[in-house]
């Protein structure tokens, strides 16, 4: 398992990965509130754009992904 930064060979991975954590929130206990709109598909492309975007792989898929910014939004 690693840690990268994401570039945008990422993006329609990582894109696919919260889609279908908001999927499993809404019918679940949506504890942080996110919905399609939050995180959107455009934060996440402005995240890897701006070298935010982190993603855990394992065997070359993603199974994780992690924002780092300073920015509180």
């Amino acid at each position: 398992m690693e840690l990268i930064k994401c570039d945008t060979t990422h993006i329609n991975s990582v894109t696919s990965l919260y889609h279908r954590t908001i999927k499993y929130l809404e019918a679940n206990i949506n504890y942080p509130k996110w919905s399609p709109a939050h995180p959107s598909d455009q934060s996440i492309s402005d995240a890897v754009m701006s070298g935010e975007q982190y993603v855990c792989c394992e065997n070359g898929r993603v199974i994780g992904a992690v924002v780092l910014s300073e920015n509180p939004d």
